[in-house]
């Protein structure tokens, strides 16, 4: 199972218990490994989304919490979403009222093919020949799960299904992958960018301004995924649906930026205390999450909790070693 997060992650995730308490404490722990029972007991009916199913499942197989609830119903929820070479992201009954056929896509077959593997299951699905189809222009994607042309999309989704599609095999064609690497305004598409290079064995060195970037989007001992002048373009819309975003440093990107700064050269640097003390700071008593501010909506939408973010704050000690 490590191999599997080590390859995800991008570096020897490994989840060292004694580690985590001398970094966090014990009630850290405790913290989360109810959140990880939480979902375990909520997920045990209904829709699944995959990463949480990856992650959750991950992440108690670390922890040693008894995740059968969910994992139980794994094979046969997952045989409902395998479609057209792939696996799909929700079942039949969900797709009432999507603009949108039911088509596999690399995202979902990633997380459905990798959840099998940590069960010891096969997943059923040629990846090599699943994702050589879904690989056109250089981005892996699929073009009919909706109507957005790659002008439009955002390039932290583009870049992360080309990431994920390089994990699942290497029948990929890279060149042109290459040439759609440049630079980039987000933190996540820098960062996946970053991943990208490594994996091809590409100098994987930031640029200047990747460099510079990544120092303006360091706010309150975390990260941001983005200014919000950024934000305010074709993508996202005009002023009025964004000038009540606080957005604050947020896990997962603190998270990222670490992980680039702990292996790039010194242009671009984040000290190991305060990246703990950032991480430390956004534990409540459901969880570690971030306040979400977005939009026209004057009131925060509260915290966010999700599975992946609480994997992240587990493999914290072992990334910072």
């Amino acid at each position: 199972m490590s191999n599997t997060f080590a390859q995800h992650f991008g570096f020897d995730a490994e989840f060292d218990q004694s580690a985590f308490v001398d970094t966090f404490g014990r009630d850290s722990l405790d913290t989360v490994v109810e959140f990880y029972q939480g979902v375990v007991d909520r997920r045990s009916t209904g829709w699944i989304p995959l990463p949480d199913m990856f992650f959750t499942i991950g992440a108690c197989e670390m922890l040693g919490v008894d995740h059968s609830p969910l994992s139980d119903r794994v094979p046969s929820y997952l045989s409902e979403l395998q479609v057209g070479g792939g696996y799909c992201p929700v079942p039949e009954e969900k797709m009432e009222g999507w603009r949108a056929d039911r088509e596999p896509d690399i995202y979902s077959t990633y997380y459905a093919v990798k959840t099998l593997g940590l069960l010891g299951r096969s997943s059923g699905v040629d990846v090599d020949t699943f994702v050589a189809s879904q690989q056109d222009d250089g981005y892996i994607y699929n073009e009919e799960w909706s109507n957005t042309i790659p002008e439009y999309r955002f390039d932290s989704e583009l870049r992360q299904q080309v990431l994920l599609g390089l994990l699942l095999t290497d029948n990929v064609d890279t060149d042109p992958i290459v040439a759609e690497l440049d630079e980039n305004e987000f933190l996540t598409p820098i960062y996946y960018s970053w991943r990208i290079r490594k994996h091809l064995d590409i100098d994987p060195a930031l640029t200047d301004e990747e460099a510079e970037r990544l120092g303006d989007l360091q706010k309150d001992g975390g990260f941001r995924e983005y200014r919000l002048s950024d934000k305010t373009d074709e993508h996202a819309g005009s002023d009025h649906r964004t000038w009540r975003d606080q957005n604050p440093p947020h896990l997962f990107s603190s998270f990222y930026a670490y992980h680039i700064a702990s292996e790039t050269d010194s242009r671009f640097s984040y000290d190991t205390g305060e990246f703990i003390d950032f991480i430390a700071g956004t534990e409540d008593e459901e969880g570690f999450g971030v306040d979400v501010n977005a939009r026209e909506f004057e009131a925060p939408f509260g915290r966010t909790y999700t599975p992946l973010e609480h994997m992240m704050v587990l493999l914290t000690p072992s990334l910072v070693q």
